[in-house]
């Protein structure tokens, strides 16, 4: 939604007032110039664990960092891991289990013969390497030319379960999922080596009897069907039973959220056929176990827009039931910097999904939204990326953490260097000359606007 201003003095929204909670902003610098935020855990003295792979784009060797932030946004500590007898080495999840802190990933070996392999580190509560285990995963046809997709991670009966893709040289990303001991023991491989095209699962959800996975991925090559977004029900061999085209036009950046042994909620950026330019939506649909939609949220920017889900993790639940979403809105180079500023978007419903309320926050640079989740104080913490706009250099990113309460405001900000807010409507462009534009929180049908 867009009005027009010559000059604009004072915007008015009416609200009401929060309790006081600890908030915050941090940007840090990467190690290398490229940063890439993967995954976060939250402990239970409320610091948070952020994990970020940084990138020379001269190089093939990756620094990988762990980040301690305490509630009030102060980097207690960073971890970096750097090996340069490997390359793309990444590690991509991050799990505390029992006061021990795992992170598994995957790289490559240097060498006249290299291989890939999964990465799995176990640390101590001080970010101390304990163990760590190199688990080679061979693809049966493949002659072990392969890397993996980033995929979806779990802890279940004291295993990793990591449903992801191989990267073939034949351009041919076959779904396959892996199960590892706590200490590094390969328990299971299994492939799907009967679909063909680029396959990228972003999630999964065990069946309720246990005996298989629905997973939630892109495809392009189903014969007869457009590339977007299904559901491919495996059995625990992973042999297809079901393929099930995601209502809605949904794509991809899936997070899958359980209600109960049926229903479901998944978040995903979808596709809209009328704005063929800036195409991209986030939204919510809540479905039972046929893929029905029984509920569904679809955030409508402007047609000069786009707005993606938060990239490895974008919905999840307060203690009241109500669930929030993270996007990032006006998002034009995905995880890169751009020459327009971007603003993370917040979203909390109702278990139904109606809207209760929309936050913006950002505007003075690129804010990008990679994981979100909620904490047990009902707390909400952001790792994204952040970039000037316009950028100092194309690969110039920078790890960024975020924290805002139960009301998806800042009560106080710990870096002076950025003002931000989170508000219920956005100016753009600023400074502007001759014309404002305004958007506002799709809760509102109308507002009002002091000038």
């Amino acid at each position: 939604m867009k009005y027009i201003s010559i000059t604009l003095f004072l915007l008015f929204f009416s609200g009401s007032f929060c309790s006081a909670q600890t908030t915050y902003i941090t940007i840090a610098e990467g190690t290398n110039i490229f940063s890439l935020p993967n995954d976060m855990v939250i402990l239970h003295d409320n610091s948070t664990l952020f994990l970020v792979a940084s990138g020379d784009p001269n190089t093939v060797i990756n620094a990988n960092e762990i980040y301690k932030v305490n509630q009030y946004g102060d980097i207690l500590k960073k971890v970096t891991f750097v090996d340069s007898t490997k390359n793309n080495e990444k590690y991509n999840h991050i799990f505390c289990i029992e006061d021990t802190i795992y992170t598994l990933g995957w790289g490559e070996t240097n060498g006249p013969d290299p291989y890939f392999y999964l990465l799995l580190n176990k640390l101590d509560m001080q970010l101390n390497v304990i163990d760590s285990y190199e688990i080679r995963v061979d693809v049966p046809g493949q002659n072990n030319d392969f890397g993996m997709m980033v995929g979806q991670a779990y802890y279940s009966d004291s295993s990793f379960i990591l449903f992801s893709s191989t990267a073939t040289y034949s351009s041919v990303l076959s779904p396959v999922i892996v199960e590892i001991s706590k200490n590094g023991e390969l328990v299971r491989a299994k492939y799907d080596l009967v679909s063909t095209g680029h396959h990228i699962p972003y999630d999964y959800l065990p069946w309720p009897q246990g005996e298989g996975y629905n997973v939630f991925m892109y495809d392009n090559a189903i014969p007869g069907e457009e590339p977007g977004g299904y559901i491919y029900s495996y059995d625990k061999s992973l042999n297809i039973k079901n393929i099930t085209k995601i209502p809605e036009y949904f794509y991809f950046y899936f997070t899958a959220l359980p209600i109960d042994q049926s229903n479901y909620y998944l978040s995903g950026t979808w596709f809209d056929i009328a704005s063929w330019n800036t195409p991209w939506r986030a939204g919510i649909l809540e479905m039972d176990a046929e893929a029905n939609v029984i509920n569904e949220f679809l955030y409508d920017v402007l047609s000069d827009s786009a707005s993606n889900t938060a990239y490895r993790s974008a919905i999840d639940t307060m203690s009241d039931g109500n669930v929030i979403l993270c996007s990032t809105n006006n998002i034009i180079a995905q995880q890169y910097p751009q020459n327009e500023p971007t603003y993370i978007n917040l979203f909390k419903l109702t278990p139904k999904l109606d809207l209760l309320w929309q936050r913006y926050i950002g505007g003075d640079g690129k804010y990008d939204a990679f994981s979100m989740k909620v904490t047990p104080e009902d707390d909400i913490v952001i790792l994204g990326a952040f970039s000037e706009t316009p950028p100092v250099s194309l690969y110039k990113t920078d790890p960024m953490f975020i924290q805002v309460n139960s009301d998806g405001l800042f009560t106080g900000i710990n870096d002076e260097h950025h003002n931000l807010k989170s508000t219920e409507a956005i100016l753009y462009p600023s400074p502007a000359s001759d014309i404002v534009n305004i958007e506002f929180s799709q809760l509102y049908q109308t507002a009002s606007f002091y000038l």
